[in-house]
């Protein structure tokens, strides 16, 4: 015989915890159905499923705003809600107007909310706006440069309960007044010794139809500029279809050695920013500086194992100050035009360092060729010259275009 057959009491008192845990899953089940009803209901009704209130939200700071519990109230209205800028160009400011009425039977106050575009509203009033009247609004907007479309808003808060919060809808495009490219610098590089070295840059005007390029002053620039019209792919793909110039620059081959940097202003019948649209004073044309800028090398070059050319590096690596190092280096000048070519001497800034240039008499190339041999005396004291502190070399030379050629050294001796 069992314990429940033994004892009824023990049996029913098991049944009845079993029927209890059954109704609390069955109602737990039943609830969790109801709220997933309610807010499935509510999503396909489009409307929130909590109702957050932002009456403490925003109009803590303007209690003025509260709404009266017993009327009458005021009835704000808008006209128009959206305004499509459609084009504007960098520096544009355009404005629209906006009107604003009361059609309830209270004194409307409305207050500005929070604005989220390049725009300014201008002209609501402190007042509130007495039933039956209206005031004229302005939207403002000077927009920065952009290629794409947007849409932005300017929020409004009133004490009409019927509309607390309202907004102006702000579309528009933002173009730039010209396209540069390439945007930043003009960089120019590899230049040659024997002809002009060429480079083409270009600058196009979504804002003109008769796009013109004025004048193009060079200043004391070893350069000249030539412009030719833009291809109509290019602008299509970069100026809205507008007409461009190409800047073709000629570099010439007297450009010091080392690195530069010259101006290059341009004059064009872009209008200036304060011009375009408005009628505002302003600059009559829109002047473009470019900055044309690069790294002269040389006709001297260096080659061999420790020489980085883009950094204009030189090094020995890690080694021990007691055994010391040796490198060759070999050291090119390839401008034949000069008779008797000679280094006249190699200054470093590190008394350990040895540096000596052996002429190849039997070189067979274009130019001259010397072996630069570079020499960490063996027992001399530990250095270190690493980036930012290496050691600066000048190889002095004859030549009457190019007399010095400087780079870093650098190199661990421990």
């Amino acid at each position: 015989m069992t314990a429940e057959q033994r004892n009824p009491e023990v049996r029913t008192a098991e049944q009845t915890q079993a029927a209890k845990r059954r109704a609390v899953l069955v109602f737990s089940v039943l609830g969790l159905l109801a709220v997933g009803t309610v807010l499935l209901m509510a999503y396909l009704r489009g409307k929130p499923v909590i109702e957050i209130s932002s009456e403490e939200f925003y109009y803590e700071r303007y209690p003025e705003l509260k709404v009266s519990s017993t009327g009458p109230w005021p009835k704000f209205e808008l006209s128009p809600t959206s305004i499509d800028f459609g084009q504007v160009f960098e520096g544009e400011q355009l404005s629209r107007g906006v009107t604003l009425s009361n059609r309830g039977e209270a004194p409307l106050l409305v207050r500005l909310g929070s604005t989220r575009c390049d725009c300014e509203l201008k002209g609501l009033p402190e007042d509130p706006i007495p039933p039956g009247k209206s005031v004229e609004l302005t939207v403002a907007w000077r927009p920065q440069p952009s290629s794409e479309m947007f849409v932005k808003s300017i929020e409004l808060l009133s004490n009409d309960p019927q509309a607390r919060e309202a907004s102006i809808s702000i579309e528009g495009k933002s173009l730039p007044l010209f396209v540069q490219y390439p945007k930043g610098e003009w960089p120019v590089e590899l230049i040659r010794d024997d002809q002009p070295t060429e480079y083409i840059g270009l600058i196009l005007s979504p804002a003109k139809e008769d796009f013109e390029i004025l004048s193009i002053d060079t200043g004391d620039a070893p350069l000249t500029v030539e412009t030719r019209p833009t291809s109509p792919e290019t602008n299509i793909r970069l100026a809205q279809g507008r007409p461009g110039m190409e800047l073709v620059l000629k570099v010439r081959p007297e450009m010091p050695v080392g690195d530069f940097r010259y101006p290059v202003k341009v004059l064009t019948n872009i209008p200036g920013p304060r011009r375009l649209n408005t009628g505002e004073p302003g600059d009559p044309e829109t002047l473009i500086t470019l900055q044309v800028v690069g790294r002269r090398r040389g006709p001297f070059k260096l080659a061999g194992p420790g020489w980085f050319a883009d950094r204009s590096l030189m090094t020995l690596g890690t080694f021990d100050s007691q055994v010391g190092t040796k490198r060759k280096f070999l050291l090119f000048c390839e401008d034949a035009g000069v008779a008797d070519l000679e280094v006249l001497a190699i200054e470093t800034g590190s008394g350990a360092v040895q540096f000596s240039a052996k002429k190849d008499a039997g070189f067979k190339g274009k130019g001259t060729k010397w072996d630069l041999l570079v020499e960490f005396p063996a027992g001399s004291p530990a250095e270190t010259h690493q980036d930012p502190q290496t050691i600066p070399v000048r190889v002095r030379t004859n030549h009457p275009r190019a007399p010095d050629l400087e780079f870093q050294l650098d190199f661990t001796a421990i």
